[in-house]
């Protein structure tokens, strides 16, 4: 069931389904020539769609990333107001404990959140 979901994902476009394509019967002298010239036209049609596909994959993909980041940042911004209340809050209260281990993850998070509002902007450039 997995596997029929990651097909279904990957080639869903949203795009109407390309139309059938009309052959009309030739006399042999031109068949060969009107054939390949047909199977021509055919092939690049097709390809303009697999084309046409696969940027709008890419577009909701994009997309799909973009919304992870930004919810990775609120989410991240959330844990720095915390940390940011526990260290002030140790600091004005010593007896609670010490402040600098609250401190360090307090840099570790906001170093993180730094580096995905980066990627976040390279993103939406693209």
């Amino acid at each position: 069931e997995r596997d029929q979901e990651i097909i279904v994902e990957r080639y869903k476009s949203g795009d109407l389904p390309p139309v059938d394509f009309q052959f009309e019967e030739m006399s042999l002298g031109t068949e060969k020539k009107s054939k390949s010239l047909i199977m021509r036209m055919s092939r690049s049609n097709l390809s303009q769609n697999r084309d046409k596909q696969n940027l709008f994959q890419k577009k909701r993909k994009l997309l799909k990333h973009i919304e992870n980041y930004r919810f990775e940042i609120i989410k991240g911004t959330k844990e720095m107001r915390a940390l940011q209340l526990m260290v002030q809050t140790y600091t004005e209260t010593p007896d609670f404990g010490d402040a600098s281990q609250f401190q360090q993850e307090l840099d570790i998070v906001s170093q993180k959140v730094h580096k995905l509002e980066q990627d976040l902007t390279v993103l939406t450039r693209d």
